[in-house]
Order: structure tokens, then sequence, then C-alpha cells
């Protein structure tokens, strides 16, 4: 898996089809795990984007917002916990690296995702505060590891 987190978005995806025979079962599995990890990690991303604006905009409430984020909460624990499993089998250095950044990002949408609780619930703007400054300093962190560019809505921010 050496760096096919840091291909394009879309080669990662295109990496699910490959056939057994174009790849050993192990490579197979951690090909599995990257582009898995690498499309939840992209989409989680945008579902707390689009549910913020839609908390802001009345389209939700806190207790929807509480509700939606709190799942996306659980699962991010689910995927950090299989992610440190797989990280104690023991893998290559490039690997075990990738594997570290989607742990480390799934820990700032977490903290996203709990910002946006708190503010829901408050309007407090050092909730917004912390919910926009983990989302500026998360996405660097996603673009890298998908290989693509920086998002030129976070790069404005």
């Amino acid at each position: 898996m050496s760096h096919r987190l840091a291909v394009p978005f879309a080669a990662l995806l295109a990496a699910l089809f490959l056939s057994p025979a174009e790849a050993n079962a192990g490579e197979a599995q951690l090909r599995a795990i990257g582009s898995h990890g690498a499309s939840y990690i992209y989409t989680t991303y945008g579902y707390i984007g689009v549910l913020a604006d839609a908390y802001v905009k009345d389209v939700y409430d806190a207790e929807k917002v509480e509700q939606l984020m709190s799942e996306v909460i659980g699962i991010i624990d689910a995927n950090k916990q299989n992610l440190e499993a797989v990280k104690a089998e023991g893998l290559s250095g490039d690997d075990a690296e990738s594997v570290e950044e989607m742990i480390q990002i799934y820990a700032l949408l977490q903290s996203q995702s709990e910002a946006l609780i708190k503010f829901s619930k408050s309007r407090d703007p050092e909730a917004a505060k912390t919910f926009e400054s983990t989302r500026k300093a998360v996405w660097p962190k996603i673009a890298k590891l998908l290989g693509i560019g920086a998002s030129p809505a976070a790069a404005s921010n």
C-alpha cells in the first residue's frame, strides 16, 4: 500500500476493483482499507460542513445536529479502533504511516463534530471558532492523504 493513499482520490476508489490476480490478498486488503477509509474521511468532512450550514440556516435544530453528529462520532470511534487493530498487527513503514495519518484525521473530524454539537446547543462564539479552526486544520491533512489539491472553499477561509 506504500503511498497508495497519496494517489488521486478517483484512483483510490478504482483500486477496489482490482482482480485477485493483480494483487495478493494482503495487498488487496490494505488497498480496501485505504480506499474505504479515504472515501469515508472525505465524505465525512463534507457531511459535517453541510450539516453545519443546514443548522445555521435553520434546516436542522440542535437536537438533530446532536443526533447526526453523535452517529458520526460513533462510526469514527469504530473506524479508529479497527485501524488501531490493523496497526497493532504490524505494517511496513509507509503503510503504518498512512494508517496513523488516518487515525489522526479521524480524531480531528471527531473534534469538529463535537464542536458543532456544542455550538448548536449554545451558539457560543468560542465553539464556532473551535469548529472553524479544526475544519481548517483537518483539510490540508485530508488533501495530503488523498493526494488532492486544496479545496478553493477551504483555501479562502
